[in-house]
């Protein structure tokens, strides 16, 4: 793999990291959405509707009911901040061990919100994030840009990467510990 020279924002120091083709989502790799809209759904006086913690992971209202669950996510959909200031899963960027090539994410928000987020918590290459409307649109905006593999925590999305005949990794994460036919990693340093 070719080294290319950044700037590591978070240590303010030169780095060469390693050139990669290596797609990462960002929503349950990098961005800890679960814990934020946790706390938006407390926020909102739903506290004890939504499990507490990452124990269980509410995706796509799986055990809370509907019409809760679009509550929530109406109030944080179209929120500017609310995807600004997302945190960091620990431990994440002191993990990564080279230059994504690009990230591909599944928002409903403008690409701009995702893009200033990565430069807010200094992952390096953030003007090259895609943000699409539907996750099906990963893989084929994936092979355009000429990428060889992602990182998601979505088993789907994964999966529709290998049928494309890319490598993908499912990133570990409390929704997803039950799949055991993808390869999983548990940090970004896993990637060679």
């Amino acid at each position: 793999m070719k080294k290319v020279r950044c700037i590591d924002l978070h240590k303010g120091r030169h780095l060469n990291l390693p050139e990669s083709r290596t797609i990462l989502d960002i929503d349950g790799v990098l961005a800890d959405f679960t814990k934020s809209f946790f706390q938006r759904a407390s926020d909102l006086g739903l506290k004890d509707i939504f499990p507490s913690g990452d124990e269980e992971y509410v995706y796509l209202n799986c055990g809370v009911p509907k019409k809760h669950f679009k509550i929530v996510w109406d109030s944080v959909k179209d929120d500017e901040d609310f995807w600004l200031n997302i945190e960091v899963i620990p431990g994440t960027l002191e993990s990564l061990t080279f230059k994504p090539f690009a990230y591909i994410t599944h928002r409903p928000i403008a690409n701009e919100i995702s893009i200033a987020w990565l430069h807010k918590n200094k992952f390096p290459n953030s003007q090259e994030c895609h943000t699409v409307s539907d996750p099906k649109h990963k893989v084929k905006l994936a092979l355009k840009l000429g990428a060889k593999r992602i990182i998601d925590d979505l088993p789907n999305t994964c999966k529709d990467f290998i049928d494309a005949g890319l490598d993908a990794f499912l990133f570990d994460r409390p929704h997803n510990l039950r799949i055991e036919d993808i390869k999983r990693i548990y940090e970004l340093s896993e990637i060679e």
